[in-house]
């Protein structure tokens, strides 16, 4: 990232994969997380869960995995929404989705982290990536 991404508009395809040279040792801390098969989609309300270690209230970065419940909104709703310094508009595509929930919010230092969904519908329990915490209006915020 450039030097001045506080005022960035355009976070799309804000990810990179890396293939690893080597295998990794698996354990408490370190566990796979499986994949959707295909692109599914998300539906408005369906409820998630996103972690992470980053900022809470007391403005510090968290020394344990905190996560929140939250919802998935319409994009339409979210788009219309400020979300840097100088109130500009940010950029939504069709690669990112919107969720959240009233005083429930992911922060700075969690972008990275995932949104996760269960494997109800399979009537299994492990979870599957659904997506990837990349920017949001300041935290804790009623936006």
């Amino acid at each position: 990232r450039g030097k001045d991404t506080e005022d960035r508009t355009n976070f799309d395809n804000d990810i990179a994969l890396i293939r690893l040279a080597s295998r990794v040792n698996l354990g408490t801390n370190l566990l796979p997380i499986c994949l959707p098969e295909v692109n599914t989609g998300l539906v408005e309300n369906e409820q998630g869960t996103v972690s992470g270690w980053g900022m809470t209230e007391g403005q510090s970065k968290s020394a344990m995995l905190k996560y929140a419940h939250i919802g998935v909104y319409a994009l339409t709703e979210c788009e219309n929404t400020p979300s840097t310094s100088t109130n500009k508009r940010m950029l939504f595509t069709s690669n990112m989705f919107c969720a959240g929930a009233t005083g429930k919010d992911s922060c700075q230092k969690d972008s990275g982290g995932p949104f996760v969904l269960p494997m109800l519908a399979e009537g299994r329990e492990p979870y599957y990536l659904t997506g990837i915490v990349s920017w949001g209006p300041p935290c804790r915020q009623k936006q």
